[in-house]
């Protein structure tokens, strides 16, 4: 289903090539289909109409994340969370896509910052809603890995 539906989009996107929302639309089924490039892409023609900013930039991010290139995903996760008309759904699950691009960074370039702001989005998201996802698990690695790259005091 989400192939046809996706042909279909093509075909609307061809259609009518200056309508942003239907690529949006259409960076949404590539991103269902694993195709994060493509929807990339599309999402990036897409990011300067202001009435699905919010949205667009949530799933960028996502993309970014799935071609693994986090510092991008990172990036576009922060304006996400600026955006104003972000939904408390959108708010959580932009936070976690951050969390997890943070954790990406710190775990392999070993940077103590990162992993901390990443642990700190955990726990704040486990205090708003205890069974988001894998949050339990992610902070537990997460303290873990701050505890290792924190400097040890000399003589211990």
């Amino acid at each position: 289903f989400a192939e046809q539906e996706t042909k279909e989009y093509q075909l609307r996107v061809e259609n009518y090539p200056t309508d942003v929302k239907l690529k949006f639309e259409l960076g949404r089924r590539q991103l269902t289909l694993g195709n994060s490039e493509d929807a990339i892409a599309l999402f990036q023609e897409a990011r300067e109409e202001p009435t699905i900013r919010t949205s667009v930039l949530q799933l960028l991010g996502q993309a970014f994340l799935n071609i693994d290139y986090p510092d991008e995903a990172v990036e576009t996760l922060r304006q996400a969370l600026e955006q104003r008309d972000l939904t408390t759904e959108q708010n959580m699950e932009t936070r976690y896509l951050l969390l997890v691009g943070l954790e990406k960074i710190a775990d392999s370039r070993r940077d103590l910052q990162a992993a901390e702001e990443a642990e700190r989005l955990a726990s704040g998201i486990l205090s708003q809603k205890f069974n988001f996802k894998d949050v339990k698990a992610r902070r537990d690695n997460l303290k873990k890995l701050v505890a290792d790259l924190r400097p040890k005091p000399q003589g211990a």
